[in-house]
């Protein structure tokens, strides 16, 4: 480990704040801090309110909770998942020990108790908890008849309590332990056990057993009740009691304010340098109410109040980030402010590999995290041994597809297996593939994620998303069934090496010595992987774009360049502008966090609409070869001039009520700062400096909870040059005008508007659409985009694929806008829910004389 340094900042509080206190709890959901229950005397609840402390205002707020409100109480914790908050045990007024367990909704502000007498965890109190994705763990504390050592889970899907094996002898009842969840196992870390105690203890979840760790290094002293979190591979402790009071808790004992961090995987402690003289500094202190969290982008530790040396109760707030000199993107969330990150598999090739090298980590290229990564190797191959794969770059990368069927195998390995993407999409999209035979016959599919359960239990979650077409009903059960029997599960954790060993062997197992296709689904947003893997070689990754699978966007180039009478029409001469609309009826609706770190630009337009655009506007390609179309795209990129402020309109949406509905303002989400500056809506005017495109505007427009939901792309024609009919067709050329629309979603179809006369004695002209309409003309389901992109990656067809050099032209449109955007703080234009969006958009077209199509939804 290197130089371990790290940067306390001291918070401001304005508002009406809890107060100094001890023995309480803090939890952070998005930007906002909750705390709850604590003493300011010893051992005498203070309250029982929940106060909120909003981490860019830096105010504090009391929140009128409702429902099942808890009595006040000290020794309390509480953890996150999703908004949801959970509060556990303690002790009362009466000193007595508590063992329910609430739910607080930060949406509804709503207690809710879930469990308490017999059901869970015994009684306790100065226990310590921690979360996975699905899980809220219990661990140790003060029961009625002494310290504990039990470890409890409280499944939050299937809403049960879990009671672990216990541990041995080594691992004695204690209170005030670090708990934390690392490399797919619970850490128990010092605590107090009748004195304090220096011993690490695991828990492995996959194979549920306990391990006493030996440790090493600039191990801290023994302490308890500190302040702790993980941070990729690294367990950071701060401060604690290294010598309790001979009063116990009614003195003060010794604190220490010594900061230090564990590497999970080397078992070795380091001492941070942490400016332990500096002002912002919050001293020595235990007792502390602390969580995980974020500010400003960086992860780190939030520290509110605690006992002091002279016993006082405190009330200042800290965050502290911790970084090291080798390990700095484990602890910068940077690319989440300006860039998206690159998140896919990759095996380091060398020859001479002294060790097995095993990392993933998120590069610096720029796009969505959604991308599946194919390997082929022989027999022998080893995923994670880099000495043993090989893909020469002058052979390429065998497809599966066209391999022999009866020696080789498909391993499909989902990563993030338990996510609404992989739920509600891949899982879907596979069974439809092998519905229709398209996967080979010896294939299977492992979920792989951090939390634990069962091969049934995966599939029981996979059976409710799973449907058939309504015209492939036949036999849906039967098929349905075996499907399922090829879907196992795999716990471990994004960054463990142990954990991709043993998926390994259980591929192995199931491809019983058949040669080996694998093939990675990375379903998992880009801030849950800390470390990455070596890259592949490029012909190995296929980066998703799922809009360039939509049908319509497949169909574009048949259209463009197998129809004489639309290619030559192609150009500056014949249209006079375009735009491409990207439209959702809905807000953002629980995705606030993950949306605050985006906002529409990066979200929709710089891939989305840019690789459409890409498509729409390339040349000729010289085959339909993956590599000859994606050199005529890459060419239309890097012709497009970077976009400046002033073709930029950018808009939030408001609340807005019909009656007794009201549809929430973007910052009413919990989640999302009140003076939020992120945009919902942004329309962007682009020129693409070539012979075929010069002068043309070319408007981008997307926005989220709009009057309708559609994408399309809109080609304007210009007027016909002397025009006999323009008397008979009023004084608005621009309803005179041919116009082609493509519509990619809802009811996809392709329509052109051509004038026409109405039938009758006089010469009135009028405007008549001539109409592919899918529905009409296909009357059947169509493929959805997920399933004809898993059989590209299969096939080794890259045409739908996003190639490295794209990623780089097409960020280099939009980042000097994104920067700019960000330094002026400019204020979007507020719009309501359910409109068409903010008026700007209309006066940036006027600008460049285009003509906005219908924002409404048009049959």
């Amino acid at each position: 480990m290197a130089l371990g340094q790290g940067n306390w900042i001291k918070l401001d509080q304005g508002g009406t704040g809890p107060g100094a206190r001890s023995s309480h709890a803090i939890t952070q959901v998005g930007q906002k801090a909750y705390a709850f229950g604590g003493e300011f005397q010893p051992r005498v609840p203070v309250d029982n309110k929940m106060h909120l402390f909003d981490l860019k205002e830096l105010t504090w707020s009391a929140i009128s909770g409702t429902g099942d409100v808890p009595p006040p109480r000290v020794g309390v914790t509480m953890a996150t998942i999703g908004k949801t908050i959970y509060v556990f045990g303690g002790r009362d007024n009466e000193h007595k020990e508590l063992n329910e367990l609430y739910s607080f909704d930060t949406s509804t502000n709503n207690w809710t108790l879930i469990s308490s007498g017999n059901v869970g965890p015994p009684h306790r109190s100065y226990h310590s908890v921690t979360t996975d994705d699905r899980h809220v763990y219990i661990f140790g504390g003060c029961g009625v008849a002494g310290r504990l050592n039990d470890l409890w889970a409280y499944d939050v899907v299937d809403q049960k309590w879990i009671q672990y094996p216990k541990p041995g002898d080594n691992l004695r009842g204690r209170g005030g332990p670090g708990l934390l969840v690392a490399q797919g196992k619970i850490w128990v870390v010092y605590g107090f056990a009748g004195e304090e105690a220096d011993d690490v203890h695991t828990f492995d979840l996959a194979r549920k057993e306990w391990t006493q760790v030996e440790t090493s290094g600039e191990k801290p002293t023994a302490r308890s009740v500190f302040s702790t979190v993980v941070i990729g591979k690294y367990i950071v402790v701060y401060g604690g009691e290294v010598d309790p009071s001979d009063l116990g808790h009614m003195g003060a004992g010794k604190f220490t304010a010594q900061a230090y961090a564990l590497d999970t995987e080397t078992l070795l402690w380091k001492q941070l340098d942490d400016g332990l003289n500096s002002s912002h500094h919050p001293g020595p202190r235990g007792w502390c109410a602390f969580t995980g969290g974020e500010r400003d982008g960086r992860v780190g530790l939030l520290v509110y109040g605690g006992n002091s040396p002279s016993n006082d109760r405190l009330d200042d707030i800290f965050f502290f980030t911790p970084h090291f000199e080798a390990d700095e993107n484990c602890f910068k969330h940077e690319a989440l402010q300006t860039k998206r990150f690159l998140s896919s598999w990759g095996f380091q090739k060398t020859s001479s590999v002294q060790h097995k090298h095993f990392e993933i980590r998120a590069s610096a290229s720029n796009v969505q995290p959604l991308n599946a990564a194919s390997l082929q190797a022989g027999p022998t191959a080893n995923v994670l041994d880099a000495e043993l794969v090989e893909t020469p770059v002058n052979e390429g990368l065998s497809p599966f597809l066209e391999t022999d069927k009866d020696k080789s195998t498909l391993s499909i390995v989902v990563v993030g297996a338990s996510g609404d993407l992989a739920r509600k999409k891949i899982f879907p999209a596979l069974f439809a593939l092998f519905y229709d035979d398209h996967l080979p016959q010896n294939f299977t599919i492992y979920g792989y994620v951090r939390s634990v359960m069962t091969d049934m239990e995966l599939r029981n979650v996979i059976s409710r998303t799973l449907t058939c077409r309504i015209d492939k009903r036949e036999n849906c059960k039967e098929k349905m069934n075996h499907f399922l029997k090829r879907c196992f599960y795999h716990s471990g954790q994004y960054s463990s090496e142990e954990h991709f060993l043993e998926l390994d062997s259980k591929l192995r197992e199931k491809e019983a010595g058949r040669q080996s296709n694998r093939l990675f689904y990375l379903a998992i947003p880009p801030d849950v992987l800390w470390m990455q893997l070596d890259y592949l070689t490029e012909d190995q990754i296929f980066r998703i774009d799922h809009q360039l699978g939509e049908e319509l966007v497949e169909n574009l180039l048949v259209l463009r360049f197998s129809n004489l009478v639309f290619e030559p029409l192609w150009s500056r001469n014949y249209i006079r502008s375009v735009q491409l609309i990207f439209f959702e009826d809905f807000g953002v609706e629980g995705r606030g966090r993950y949306f605050e770190n985006y906002g529409i630009i990066r979200d929709i337009m710089q891939n989305h609409l840019l690789q459409i655009l890409s498509l729409f506007a390339m040349d000729t390609p010289v085959s339909l070869d993956a590599e000859d179309i994606r050199n005529e795209k890459v060419k239309v990129l890097r012709s497009i001039k970077p976009v400046e402020l002033k073709d930029v309109v950018v808009g939030q949406y408001k609340r807005h009520c019909e009656g007794n509905v009201c549809y929430p303002a973007y910052t009413d989400d919990p989640t999302v700062s009140n003076d939020s500056l992120t945009p919902t809506f942004a329309a962007a005017t682009m020129f693409i400096n070539n012979s075929r495109w010069d002068g043309v505007p070319i408007m981008l427009i997307a926005g989220k909870a709009l009057q309708s939901k559609r994408a399309e792309i809109r080609v304007q024609y210009r007027h016909v040059p002397g025009n006999l009919y323009n008397r008979n067709s009023g004084t608005d050329l621009d309803k005179a005008t041919n116009e082609l629309v493509l519509r990619i979603q809802p009811e996809e179809a392709v329509y052109l508007k051509v004038n026409n006369k109405v039938p009758g004695l006089g010469m009135r002209l009028d405007c008549s659409d001539l109409n592919l309409l899918y529905k009409s003309r296909y009357p059947r389901e169509f493929p959805d985009a997920y399933e004809r992109l898993l059989l590209d990656a299969m096939k080794g067809e890259r045409r739908s694929f996003i190639r490295s050099d794209e990623l780089e032209a097409a960020w280099a449109v939009f980042t000097p806008l994104l920067k700019e955007l960000e330094e002026k703080k400019v204020v979007p234009e507020l719009y309501s829910y359910g409109s068409s969006g903010p008026v700007g958009v209309h006066y940036l077209a006027a600008e460049h004389n285009v003509t906005l199509g219908d924002f409404g939804y048009e049959d």
